[in-house]
């Protein structure tokens, strides 16, 4: 079994802050959060949190989160069979905030897991770029491989930009061997894909 203390560490070395036309109304992000009626049966609702400007900032503190015009987010998260998975919206004030707001995350969320995971003893981390995903306005993805002193995790993520808002996909999964052989899964690729459209669809059929 997995050591509780372990997976909240990884929780927290992931805190993603994610970012997101113009409105004069700021979006109710609850009505944007997947349920577990989204989700693959075994996952179970955790819980969900706002994510603030000042929350955003302690996994990303270089951001520039008010002059993007930053407005909300929020993150909810489930439990699964081997780990995690969170699912971030972040609402922006213009398109032009939201896009910094991806770039943002495109180029110093490695990096914010990375020190995350040193922090809590994992010695080693290597990502690999997957093929952009193809989802909303702009998007990326990547699969990462941490080796901990007494686990190995491996985080599968979409981030995607629609109109002005930014939405973070994360399934992360763990396993008691040291140095395991972990591959990226086509299967939970492909999983994890349909939950982003599910995502994506839920803001589209919010406008």
């Amino acid at each position: 079994m997995i050591p509780k203390i372990a997976i909240i560490f990884i929780g927290v070395a992931f805190v993603l802050a994610c970012g997101g036309i113009s409105t004069s109304q700021p979006i109710i992000l609850d009505r944007l959060v997947l349920d577990e009626q989204s989700v693959p049966t075994g996952f179970h609702l955790v819980g969900q949190e706002q994510m603030s400007n000042d929350r955003a900032a302690q996994a990303f503190p270089q951001a520039d989160y008010e002059a993007w015009g930053r407005i909300d987010g929020i993150r909810v998260e489930f439990g699964t069979p081997t780990g995690m998975f969170f699912s971030t919206i972040s609402e922006y004030q213009s398109e032009e905030g939201a896009r910094n707001g991806l770039n943002h995350l495109r180029q110093e969320m490695k990096n914010a897991a990375i020190r995350g995971l040193e922090a809590a003893g994992f010695m080693e981390t290597a990502f690999e770029d997957l093929e952009d995903p193809d989802l909303g306005d702009e998007s990326f993805a990547w699969f990462s491989k941490s080796i901990g002193p007494t686990i190995t995790t491996k985080n599968l993520l979409t981030s995607f930009r629609q109109d002005n808002l930014v939405g973070v996909i994360r399934w992360e999964s763990t396993t008691n061997e040291i140095e395991a052989d972990v591959t990226i899964d086509i299967a939970e690729q492909q999983i994890l894909r349909g939950i982003a459209e599910k995502q994506l669809d839920l803001i589209l059929n919010s406008r």
